[in-house]
């Protein structure tokens, strides 16, 4: 009785462990997702301000997920 008891809680300790791990994956993919998103925001700026559109360029810097602070 005490061996099936303790395997049964070994095994679900196992199982549990698996499910805690943390490989750091979702943390990387964020990152790429916001850096895309600032890329993306960075291409939208240059084409406004190459196109002579200083309104939208203002409106975007204003705007974006940077705070204003664009480095070009």
């Amino acid at each position: 009785m005490r061996r099936t008891i303790a395997g049964v809680l070994s095994l679900t300790g196992m199982g549990a462990g698996t499910m805690f791990a943390d490989d750091g994956w979702r943390d990387r993919r964020d990152i790429r997702h916001d850096e895309a998103r600032i890329a993306h925001d960075r291409r939208e700026l240059r084409r406004d301000l190459y196109n002579g559109n200083y309104g939208a360029a203002r409106r975007g810097m204003n705007t974006e997920n940077c705070g204003g602070s664009i480095g070009i």
